[in-house]
């Protein structure tokens, strides 16, 4: 079962099944039929928001790994993926703080060592390396987390920014591009820069302007050679993706540098698995801690 900890008008915020980590934590949609507008997004950057002041203040995370999934269930080991726990559209942090390494048994030091355990050999986190705060346990963050958030979330006359506003045209956001990276890890493998230090920092437009792009790539994938990326380029079929996999890495420490979104092209027919060879190279940890 999922642990509540935290609910907002369209998302909220839960434990999943099989934590990873003890900073793995999972944004979902309360309704998958709800569709992906300005207010869902504007809501969604609200309990993200929510989520990272509580891991500041509670545990110490200094950064985190996020994950999203799009129209994409991992199949076979699985590596660099969380497992699929449900179809309602649903983001995987992964908060990490320096404690968390030395949390023993039950508890994977990095996202990235958690991640390279094939699907069926995970087990769930048990510790945090928080016991010297009187949280050594799941439930116990949880509940601090839980009590965080609420005193956090105070009512205000409205979150409704002016791009939500009935009656009015919603702001754009400039388009993102999706560009191939000089060390893409197969065909369809592009990079884009958000322009923000973090998800926190983002608004309503730029996470619609990511999924418009997402949309353009699966039925127009960006190829090689692209602006960003090599000049030439072996010869390959033509790849046409039937979903995405998404990762980003946050440092929340000051000074940090523009978050730029990973973006793989996915398919049950494709011939190398790119999330084994992104993680492989370290791209997803660990997450400096300071």
């Amino acid at each position: 079962m999922r642990a509540h900890v935290h609910s907002s008008a369209l998302w909220r915020i839960q434990r999943p099944k099989t934590p990873l980590t003890p900073g793995h934590l999972l944004l979902r949609l309360n309704d998958p039929a709800t569709a992906f507008d300005a207010a869902s997004a504007a809501d969604l950057l609200h309990c993200y928001r929510l989520a990272r002041a509580a891991l500041g203040a509670v545990a110490g995370a200094t950064g985190a790994a996020l994950y999203l999934p799009v129209d994409w269930h991992p199949v076979g080991e699985g590596l660099g993926e969380p497992a699929a726990e449900t179809s309602t559209p649903t983001i995987h942090l992964f908060a990490e703080w320096p404690s968390a390494g030395t949390a023993g048994t039950g508890s994977a030091a990095t996202t990235a060592s958690a991640l390279a355990v094939p699907l069926h050999r995970r087990s769930a986190a048990t510790a945090t390396g928080l016991a010297s705060a009187g949280l050594d346990t799941l439930p116990g963050l949880d509940a601090a987390l839980r009590a965080q958030m609420r005193a956090a979330d105070r009512p205000t006359p409205s979150r409704v920014t002016a791009a939500e506003t009935p009656g009015t045209a919603p702001a754009h956001h400039r388009p993102i591009v999706l560009a191939v990276p000089e060390d893409a890890v197969s065909q369809a493998h592009w990079t884009a820069g958000l322009g923000v230090p973090s998800l926190a920092e983002a608004d309503p437009p730029l996470l619609l302007a990511i999924g418009e792009a997402l949309a353009g790539a699966m039925v127009y994938p960006p190829g090689r050679p692209a602006v960003a990326g090599p000049a030439t380029a072996p010869a390959e079929p033509p790849f046409r993706p039937t979903g995405f996999s998404c990762w980003a890495v946050e440092s929340w420490q000051p000074g940090a540098g523009p978050l730029e979104l990973a973006v793989f092209g996915r398919s049950h027919r494709e011939t190398v698995h790119p999330l084994a060879i992104f993680l492989t190279r370290g791209s997803l940890g660990p997450i400096p801690a300071g």
